[in-house]
């Protein structure tokens, strides 16, 4: 990616994840990690929406990626993600125990 570029939104920021990702397959596991995914879901932010695009749109179709997500406000992972009933919806596969 060019070293200046910065994305103006959330969905803008997926395409360009998109985008690289495509440029860096050849075909073994790649792993996106987003930590503290609860902080980045700012108000008015658009970030749960646009990850749910990307998901959806895109990464559900690639059968060598795996996003991993975490963070520390466990309500939020909970409420957003686990109990999802918009766009990610039945989206965890698995879910580490403690």
């Amino acid at each position: 990616m060019k070293k200046n570029e910065c994305p103006k939104d959330w969905f803008e920021a997926f395409l360009m994840l998109e985008q690289l990702l495509e440029k860096k397959d050849k075909g073994q596991r790649m792993v996106v990690f987003l930590d503290e995914l609860p902080w980045l879901d700012t108000q008015k932010s658009g970030f749960l929406t646009a990850f749910e695009g990307f998901w959806n749109t895109w990464a559900c179709h690639r059968d060598n990626l795996m996003i991993v997500v975490c963070g520390s406000a466990t309500t939020w992972i909970v409420d957003k993600l686990i109990n999802n009933h918009g766009g990610l919806y039945d989206r965890v596969t698995y879910k580490i125990k403690p």
